[in-house]
């Protein structure tokens, strides 16, 4: 029998065994330093603005000398004031410190007088005196806020792959770039992760950076050995919460905006022909659906100039795609592009009184459509975007199979296959 040719024997007493998970879209350090943040989402403590800035106060108190506080998982939608922290208010609460609290979708932070201060990031496009910073700004004050050394970073990495492998994770792909981690903080995850024995996750790495030519794609691949991808988080665009997502009409509860496009089709072209010709692939965040067009048009002018089928095959991928229309759908399928999906979006954010709902209307209804993807054939990889939402892959599948929209609804076998199967195909593995 099987049994007397093993070499050890297990008794699991009628237990359920699968395979591992995979989570397709993470970022170990951002994970990490949440791990040891405050926490203000609702289910932290904060179930309103005056708790939030009590817990944040009471976290300062405890604050060493010039350290700065960092907290994270705020949603002004799930408040009844239904609105963020200001400055002053901020201020009040740390003392003077410097503070940055990261709202739920990491796309934009309320930060303190003293950090705006160490960060000059009221010089950069998204700043708002009133303290809720996006875009550039945000990704300046955010790089400042976390500055660690590198012992600190491997902590802080080590912090959120034990966390993972506690959720049944064997791997992550971390999708890191300038403004989330350090080339080097990837470069050593992968290194630490590499040898069978480490006990962590594996660590898939891809780098979110921009290339222009073939030259740029071929010296990324040789300063980051073992890497996956070029692209991660590539931003076309930024998050519905935040109202930075890319939209082709404006957001209901704020008429007046539409969300910005962060980078176009020429741009998405020339990045996707350098990697495809250096035979990697490369990875978009998109999520508003003039995003998402965007992306296609861009992957559209990249076929034209590697010629019919240059692009199937080389394990392009999208994260996220929230918005995406029927029409996307089939150019997606069309082009061999596999979608990265978070189904704890839906869990967090759809349905009739939710965040999607509140700021788009009846588009809440057209969200994540896991469904209509699946039935034209665009393979699925599910992942959490940790620390955006927790690294729980049962709860992601059960979310998937009870997608708040009936009709975007998969599954079980088909949620399950895109949070293991679904992984590692994505990673070329």
């Amino acid at each position: 029998t099987v049994q007397d040719g093993a070499d050890v024997v297990v008794d699991v007493d009628g237990a359920l065994i699968t395979p591992a998970f995979v989570d397709a879209h993470v970022h170990l350090l951002e994970t990490g330093l949440a791990l040891e943040g405050v926490d203000l989402s609702v289910e932290g403590g904060a179930r309103d603005l005056a708790g939030a800035l009590a817990l944040v106060a009471r976290a300062a108190g405890a604050l060493g000398e010039g350290a700065v506080l960092l907290g994270h998982g705020w949603d002004e939608t799930q408040w009844p004031e239904r609105r963020a922290p200001t400055t002053r208010e901020l201020d009040a609460a740390v003392g003077g410190r410097p503070a940055y609290l990261a709202r739920t979708d990491v796309h934009s932070a309320v930060v303190s007088t003293a950090l705006v201060r160490a960060s000059g990031c009221d010089r950069y496009p998204g700043w708002s005196p009133r303290g809720v910073v996006t875009g550039e700004a945000h990704h300046r004050v955010r790089e400042v806020a976390r500055a660690v050394t590198p012992a600190r970073r491997a902590a802080l990495h080590r912090s959120a792959l034990r966390a993972a492998a506690g959720a049944g994770i064997a791997s992550v792909h971390e999708l890191a770039g300038p403004w989330l981690d350090s080339p080097d903080g990837l470069r050593s995850v992968m290194e630490m992760t590499a040898a069978r024995d480490c006990g962590l996750p594996l660590v898939v790495g891809m780098w979110a950076q921009a290339c222009r030519t073939v030259e740029d794609a071929q010296d990324l691949l040789a300063s980051f050995p073992g890497l996956a991808g070029i692209g991660g988080d590539l931003t076309v665009d930024g998050s519905i919460g935040s109202r930075t997502a890319a939209l082709n009409a404006p957001y209901t509860d704020a008429p007046g905006t539409a969300g910005a496009l962060q980078m176009e089709a020429g741009a998405i072209a020339a990045h996707v022909v350098a990697v495809t010709r250096v035979g990697t692939r490369s990875a978009f965040h998109a999520i508003g659906d003039r995003a998402v067009d965007e992306l296609v048009r861009g992957l559209r002018l990249a076929e034209d100039e590697l010629g019919p089928g240059g692009l199937r095959g080389a394990g392009h991928r999208v994260e996220h795609a929230e918005m995406s229309t029927s029409g996307t759908v089939g150019d997606l399928a069309a082009l061999g592009v596999t979608v990265s999906a978070q189904p704890a979006f839906d869990v967090a954010w759809g349905g009739p009184d939710g965040m999607y709902a509140r700021r788009l209307g009846d588009r809440w209804r057209r969200m994540n459509p896991y469904a209509e993807l699946a039935a034209a054939g665009v393979p699925l990889a599910f992942g959490s975007d940790s620390p955006v939402t927790a690294f729980d892959p049962w709860a992601a599948v059960r979310g998937a199979v009870e997608h708040r929209a009936v009709q975007q609804r998969i599954s079980a076998r088909a949620a399950f296959r895109a949070h293991t199967r679904g992984g590692w195909r994505a990673a070329g593995l």
